[in-house]
């Protein structure tokens, strides 16, 4: 319950705004606007992911006989991996929020923004913002795959 609830607040905190505010990003940063729907089209994977967790263990407590080690080794190594993705998942949240902090990601106030400060403090020109944001999305399109990866392997499981 608790991960369950972790996943819904930084969900909340990455993907929060108006629609005015999010249609304000894509028109102000289309290269922002594709990192976040890379992370939303990963993040609505998440319950998927629990789910699957939790069927997986359930065989695992409930099938002592029938699994033999191999199988039930599977079994666990598909258990690791949906965590894994699981907790990459909350690690790139905070690391992008981080980087840069919902003030920065929507609205009039950032027309023409900076988007953040530089490692040294200084305000952050558009090309290192830019910079920053083409190695987001690489991390988001890998999370992204790796939480697709991890979902078939564990549906493959469920089906044998």
């Amino acid at each position: 319950m608790r991960s369950i609830l972790k996943v819904i607040f930084f969900s909340i905190i990455v993907s929060c705004g108006s629609t005015a505010d999010q249609k304000s990003v894509q028109e102000e940063d289309p290269l922002k606007a594709e990192v976040i729907a890379i992370h939303d089209e990963a993040m609505a994977k998440m319950g998927t992911m629990m789910s699957l967790e939790q069927q997986l263990k359930e065989v695992i407590s409930t099938t002592d006989a029938t699994l033999d080690s191999t199988q039930i080794k599977d079994y666990e190594k598909s258990i690791q991996e949906l965590s894994g993705a699981h907790d990459a998942m909350m690690e790139w949240m905070r690391n992008f929020s981080k980087t840069f902090p919902h003030e920065t990601l929507a609205g009039d106030d950032h027309k023409g923004h900076q988007m953040g400060t530089s490692e040294n403090g200084s305000k952050r020109t558009e090309e290192e913002t830019k910079r920053l944001l083409e190695v987001e999305k690489e991390k988001a399109i890998a999370l992204r795959d790796r939480i697709n990866k991890s979902i078939s392997n564990a549906e493959l499981l469920i089906k044998d």
